[in-house]
C-alpha cells in the first residue's frame, strides 16, 4: 500500500485569525509542493489534521547540515551570510532535505542590512542539501518528520548554488483590523496592478516554457526569450517586471546602460559580456536592461538618444 505524504509543522495560534483559518507562507506552500511532488493550481485542498498521535514523538537534532545559498545578482558579503545563518539558528528550526528557507535579513542582521546596500534585497533564500542525526524508530518517516537545526547542536556547512526561489503572487498589507473570513481578502493585494494584468498574464505564459523546459532548450537552441517594453516613466514597467519575477520565483535583476559607457566600443562590449556571464551565474533571473541608447553618425557627429 502507497503510504499516504505528509508535513509536519508548526502551526501558531493568533486572536486575529479565525480559528477555522491557516496562514501559509510562500515558502513553505513552496516546500509543501516540494514534498508531496506535485505542482498546486491557485486553488488546492489541503487537509490538515491536528498531530494527536505525533504527542509521544520526540523530534531529533540534526549533527551535521549541509546548506546552499541560493545565488543573487547582488554581490552579498561572506560575513553577512554567516552571520544570518548564526542568529536565524539561535532557535531551533525544524527542517527537511530539499526544503527552502528565506532569512530576513533587517531582522536577523539589522546593523548590517542598512549598510551593505542590499535595501532593495529582503531575503536571503537557502536551500538544504544534507541533514544528518540519529535515526528515528523504524515506524517513522524521517523524511517527513525532519530534524531540529540549533546553532552549537549541528555543524552547518554552507555553500553556493542556483535554484528557483518561493513564488508569490500577492502582496500582504498589515492594516490594523481584526482577520474575519470577510475582510481577509482585503489584506491582501494583487502584486500586478490590474490595469496591467493582461501584459503579466502574457508575458508568464511566454515564459513559463522556458523556465519548465531550460535545460532541455539550453542543449538544443540558442534561443532566449527577449522581450521590449516601451512606455514613457511611471507608466508600471518596473511594476510588470516586478510582480513577473515573483510569480515564476526568480530573481529580478535591473541593470542601466549607463554603466556599460566606454570611450571606444570594445569597452562596451567587453562590459556587456561580463553582464551576460555574470547572469548566467545567478539563473534563473529576470534580466532587465534599462536606458538603452541608440547612437549613430549625421556628419561626423555622434547623437544618442535613449529608447
Amino acid at each position: 500500500m502507497t503510504a499516504i505524504p505528509y508535513r509536519v509543522a508548526e502551526v501558531i495560534p493568533t486572536k486575529d485569525l479565525h480559528p477555522q483559518q491557516v496562514l501559509m507562507s510562500e515558502t513553505m506552500f513552496y516546500n509543501v509542493q516540494n514534498a508531496f511532488k506535485c505542482p498546486f493550481s491557485n486553488d488546492v485542498t489541503l487537509k490538515i489534521t491536528k498531530a494527536e498521535d505525533c504527542s509521544n514523538i520526540s523530534f531529533q537534532f540534526a549533527s551535521r547540515v549541509v546548506v546552499e545559498l541560493i545565488q543573487t545578482p547582488q554581490e552579498v558579503h561572506q560575513g553577512l551570510v554567516k552571520n544570518c545563518l548564526s542568529n536565524y539558528f539561535e532557535k531551533a528550526r525544524l527542517l527537511n532535505v530539499d526544503d527552502i528557507f528565506a532569512i530576513h535579513i533587517a531582522s536577523f542582521v539589522p546593523e548590517a542590512y542598512y549598510s551593505s546596500g542590499l535595501e532593495n534585497m529582503s531575503h536571503l533564500y537557502f536551500k538544504v542539501l544534507e541533514l544528518e542525526g540519529p535515526p528515528y524508530e523504524s515506524s517513522l518517516d524521517c523524511g517527513s518528520l525532519g530534524y531540529l537545526v540549533v546553532k552549537n547542536e549541528a555543524t552547518l556547512l554552507q555553500k553556493n548554488g542556483q535554484s528557483f526561489i518561493p513564488s508569490s503572487t500577492v502582496i500582504f498589507r498589515n492594516i490594523q483590523h481584526d482577520f474575519t473570513l470577510t475582510n481577509f481578502p482585503d489584506k491582501l493585494l494583487q502584486s500586478c496592478p490590474p490595469a496591467l494584468d493582461k501584459l503579466h498574464n502574457t508575458l508568464v505564459q511566454s515564459l513559463k516554457p522556458f523556465l519548465k523546459n531550460r535545460k532541455k532548450i539550453a542543449r538544443c537552441s540558442s534561443i532566449k526569450p527577449v522581450f521590449w517594453l516601451i512606455g514613457p516613466a511611471g507608466s508600471g514597467k518596473q511594476s510588470v517586471l516586478s510582480s513577473l519575477a515573483a510569480h515564476l520565483g526568480i530573481h529580478l535583476w535591473n541593470f542601466n546602460c549607463d554603466e556599460v559607457f566606454g570611450k571606444v566600443s570594445g569597452q562596451i562590449e567587453g562590459k556587456l559580456k561580463g553582464l551576460f556571464a555574470k547572469a548566467r551565474t545567478v539563473t534563473p533571473c529576470l534580466l532587465v536592461i534599462s536606458d538603452i541608447q541608440v547612437g549613430e553618425v549625421v556628419f561626423g557627429v555622434h547623437s544618442l538618444f535613449k529608447v
